[in-house]
């Protein structure tokens, strides 16, 4: 929760230092659910902290390494990074192919979490318009702003403006 805290307040210095002790904490009580919580933080923060490197290979080894373990590593949260990922890597495809038909699952209500699905429809919006497909683009980053309107500022509010910006003007 600290280091989401942190994002928000664009605080970045310690995050890499609370990752390590969540890591730390893991490895002690060897829970795969915490497990499973600090590898989805862990991605989440290498995506919008805009780190280097192939992390789409890294999620989607994830995934399939641990699928055999009680789904959590199914859940959305990490179908949605692995899309940011291939965003950040303008594997445009990869990140339709990813999120084409994905939906908001209705146990998913916490305004964070929601906020950031509309921040990777977002994406999706400008990886459309990256392979031509403007008029879906557009239609998506106008249906996405509109839910976005009577969100609170956040970090994921603000990607999805700067992408209806570069999209609309």
């Amino acid at each position: 929760l600290l280091c989401f805290v942190m994002y928000q307040r664009q605080n970045h210095d310690g995050i890499e230092r609370l990752l390590q002790k969540f890591k730390e904490y893991v490895l002690f009580t060897e829970n795969y659910f915490e497990e499973g919580l600090y590898h989805y933080v862990h991605f989440f923060m290498q995506n919008r902290l805009q780190h280097t490197g192939e992390l789409s290979s890294v999620i989607d080894q994830f995934l399939k390494d641990e699928s055999g373990k009680d789904g959590y590593t199914l859940s959305p949260i990490f179908k949605q990074e692995l899309a940011f990922a291939y965003y950040t890597e303008e594997r445009f495809e990869q990140v339709i192919e990813t999120m084409q038909d994905y939906h908001l699952p209705s146990y998913i209500t916490h305004p964070l979490d929601v906020a950031n699905f509309y921040e990777i429809q977002a994406i999706l919006a400008s990886s459309y318009n990256a392979i031509g497909e403007r008029k879906k683009a557009v239609e998506l980053i106008i249906d996405v702003k509109q839910k976005m309107n009577n969100f609170p500022h956040s970090t994921f509010k603000q990607l999805v403006e700067a992408h209806y910006e570069q999209l609309l003007y």
